[in-house]
């Protein structure tokens, strides 16, 4: 039914550079009356791409993205042509026939490849695109350890490609590189398996003592003799 661009699982703690998408599955059966949704996501991580897969218990089927995922949907950077623009806070941009609106700063930043650490100084771009049905896109800007970073944000449905690359405090304008992909999301590949061993079981163990009868035999019988030596001994006395 859609990408998600800030995907979460229970399996997957974010890390400082992750790249990570997701999909929203909806698995309809004529035999359910109901929609049953499958989430999985891979995350690209250093020179690795990780896959989590979802299980819909319901009807035992596990779900996983195929291993191209990012060549179909994500754009290259090296494929972006990137415009650079100096802004201050309440400037507007025409760029491509969209309006581009610098609202100001967000300090209480989040962002999918963003871990903080002590020491951070983070501030994101807060930008409307659009005018009617207006979207929003927070490009971030980090310095760490006396080291610039940015963390780039999308407009999936007009392609475009947002970067925060610089802050003049003295002139208080920003810096942001925009670009624009005509690259839409593709055919997706999935991979469904069924009958697949279910998540929400509890598994119990039962273990076969032969002697068990001995065992309560042995403990009925101490238990006579202790009761047995407590009257003998009010008997004597």
């Amino acid at each position: 039914e859609s990408v998600d661009y800030n995907p979460s699982h229970p399996d997957y703690v974010p890390e400082m550079g992750d790249l990570a998408i997701g999909l929203n599955i909806a698995f309809r059966k004529p035999e359910i009356d109901s929609v049953l949704y499958a989430r999985p996501m891979a995350v690209i991580r250093g020179n690795r791409i990780i896959r989590f897969h979802d299980m819909i218990n319901a009807i035992s089927t596990k779900v996983k993205v195929g291993d191209d995922i990012f060549e179909r949907i994500i754009t290259s950077e090296d494929e972006l042509e990137y415009k650079n623009f100096e802004l201050k806070q309440g400037d507007r941009i025409n760029y491509q026939g969209i309006p581009i609106t610098f609202e100001g700063f967000e300090q209480k930043v989040k962002h999918p490849a963003y871990k903080a650490i002590d020491g951070d100084i983070i501030v994101g771009a807060k930008l409307k695109v659009g005018e009617t049905n207006p979207q929003y896109a927070q490009p971030v800007f980090l310095i760490r350890g006396n080291q610039p970073f940015n963390f780039k944000d999308e407009v999936q449905s007009e392609g475009l490609h947002f970067r925060f690359t610089k802050i003049d405090p003295k002139s208080e304008t920003v810096s942001l590189s925009i670009a624009q992909s005509d690259k839409r999301p593709e055919k997706i590949r999935i991979e469904v398996a069924e009958k697949a061993l279910r998540s929400d079981y509890v598994v119990l163990e039962a273990i076969v003592f032969p002697g068990i009868n001995w065992f309560w035999f042995g403990t009925i019988l101490m238990l006579f003799g202790l009761f047995f030596s407590m009257w003998h001994r009010r008997v004597v006395k």
